[in-house]
This record gives C-alpha cells, sequence and structure tokens, in this order.
C-alpha cells in the first residue's frame, strides 16, 4: 500500500510537468496564388497583365512566366518583359514586348503574372493567463512602397537602381518597372535587366544592360512592412553559353525551408558585358515551395543564375 501511496504521489507532481507539453511551432502564414494571363501575335506588340487578390488579402509579391517560340533554333519569337510590380494594395502587373527575331510573323505568346496574396489580419495567439496583463492588440498588417530610378544613357552596361524602404521596415519583396515601351523595328532599343532582389533587410535593387541608343529609365519598387521578418534564400545555377540558337536556359530554382511559405521572389544574375553572358529574363516565378528562373542567354558566354525565394 504504502509503494502504491508513492507512486500515486510521484504521478500527482508529475502531471503539471508532462501537461506543460512544449510549445508549437509556428505554421506557414496561407498564401494564395493569382494568375492572370495575355498574349502577343505581332512584332513590336506589347502587353500588360494584371491579376488581383481575393477581398480580404493584399499582394506581398509577385512574377511573370512567359516562354520563346522556336526554342533552340537560331531565330526565335520572345516576348521581353520590361515590367512586374505591384500595381496597386491587391494587384500585381506585367508588361513585356515582342521581338519577332526572324521578321516573320509567329503563333501567340503568353505571358502570365501571378501575385502572392496574404491576408492582412495579425495571426491569433493564445489567450493571456488569468491575472496576466494583455498585450497591445497587433495592427493588421500594412505593405506601402519605395521606389528609386536610374536613366542610362543608350547602349550602357549595368546600370542599378536601389530602394530603401523607410526605418524600422522591412523590404518583403519588390519589383522592376522601365521607359519607355521597347521597340524591336525598325530600332531594337529594349532593357536587358539581370538583377531584381533584395539589397539588405530593407532595400531592393534592380539592375539592367540599356541595349539601345536611347536614354531610358530603371525603377526598383520595394515593398515596406514593419512586423514582417521574411526569410531570404538564395541558391546559384550554371548558365549555359548560346550555341547556334538562343535556347531558354533550365530553371534555376531556391526553395523555401518546410514550415515557411513562399511569398515572392527574384534574381541576381551574371552583369551582360562584352564577354559576357547575355541574361534576358523570361520566367521570375513560383513553383511550389520555390522560386524559379529561366532566361534566353543571348551572348555566345557562360554565365550564372541567381535566384531568390523569400520566404515567411
Amino acid at each position: 500500500m504504502r509503494l502504491l501511496a508513492a507512486i500515486a504521489a510521484i504521478t500527482a507532481l508529475a502531471s503539471p510537468v508532462s501537461a506543460a507539453a512544449k510549445p508549437k511551432k509556428p505554421k506557414a502564414p496561407q498564401v494564395s496564388v493569382v494568375t492572370a494571363s495575355g498574349v502577343t501575335t505581332a512584332d513590336g506588340a506589347s502587353v500588360t497583365v494584371t491579376p488581383t487578390c481575393p477581398k480580404g488579402r493584399i499582394a506581398v509579391g509577385g512574377g511573370f512566366s512567359t516562354a520563346p517560340a522556336n526554342d533552340g533554333s537560331p531565330f526565335f519569337d520572345m516576348n521581353v518583359v520590361f515590367e512586374s510590380r505591384r500595381a496597386d494594395a491587391r494587384s500585381w502587373t506585367v508588361s513585356a514586348a515582342r521581338a519577332d527575331q526572324d521578321g516573320t510573323p509567329g503563333p501567340a505568346l503568353p505571358v502570365t503574372a501571378s501575385v502572392h496574396c496574404l491576408s492582412p489580419k495579425p495571426a491569433k495567439k493564445a489567450k493571456a493567463r488569468p491575472g496576466k496583463a494583455s498585450k497591445r492588440k497587433a495592427k493588421p498588417l500594412r505593405v506601402t512602397e519605395a521606389t528609386a530610378a536610374v536613366t542610362a544613357p543608350g547602349n550602357t552596361f549595368n546600370v542599378a537602381a536601389s530602394a530603401s524602404c523607410p526605418a524600422g521596415q522591412s523590404a518583403i519583396g519588390g519589383g522592376f518597372s522601365s521607359s519607355p515601351v521597347p521597340t524591336f523595328t525598325p530600332l531594337v532599343a529594349f532593357p536587358l535587366v539581370y538583377a531584381n532582389h533584395h539589397a539588405g533587410p530593407g532595400a531592393w535593387e534592380v539592375a539592367f544592360f540599356n541595349d539601345g541608343p536611347a536614354p531610358r529609365t530603371l525603377t526598383a519598387h520595394a515593398l515596406c512592412a514593419r512586423r514582417l521578418k521574411p526569410l531570404q534564400i538564395t541558391a546559384s545555377a550554371p548558365l549555359p553559353p548560346a550555341m547556334g540558337g538562343y535556347g531558354s536556359s533550365p530553371a534555376a530554382v531556391a526553395r523555401c525551408p518546410k514550415r515557411k511559405a513562399l511569398i515572392g521572389g527574384g534574381f541576381s544574375n551574371t552583369p551582360p558585358g562584352f564577354t559576357d553572358a547575355g541574361p534576358l529574363p523570361v520566367a521570375s516565378a513560383a513553383a511550389g515551395r520555390a522560386w524559379s528562373v529561366r532566361v534566353v542567354n543571348i551572348a555566345s558566354y557562360e554565365g550564372t543564375l541567381g535566384p531568390e525565394a523569400i520566404c515567411l
């Protein structure tokens, strides 16, 4: 009997300890992705596509995807993306212009834009214990935008712009825009954007080669927020040279870890030059929990692709 009583006493003492289980790791936020598509059918034609988040959700990132026709042949048709940025609180906009390298009409080429959507409501927390003062109520998520622009003279390599968020805010993502609209006939003038990525916790950087005789402006768009601390995951993959044709590269991906949700991404590829690769981006978009980047290498030199996944 004494032994049973002792066991009961030990069990009673141990119960509160076992009941105080380890806190569960926070779940990844519920991010939804909305896409929209448009097409181009003629040389020099441009298209703008703007997907919108459902009501009650806000845009926290976005991307684009298009595919060249006649992949790998000496001549090809493709869309050159010259804008990928947040349009308003719930939308992302992507603009592209078409280049028909062989001078003949080609098939309709799609351009797909995607927007990553998140609820602005703060995550629910466990109720405070009786007798303990409750903390101040969390405010809804608010995303603002910071921009910075640079104008490059014609045929200028490696020009960058970096947009910085206000003090105390993190850059949770970003995008780019350029003007004027690219042309391919009779004059070839377009931006080759090779970088669109974080430049530190509170800044977003874009960089390009201005391929054409006229000045061109590139704008960096940083998305800024206070209570989000995103994780940036980067990767590196080889970019083969263009050999006998301008084929699109294999996809290079950066993947979010478990329990983290992908909210956006970007890239930092080899800067173009006279003896460097020419990584013209054709895709920078989500692929499951990974961010996938593809380019068309328009130069006969090898290089590197650098996708960036933004995880929360």
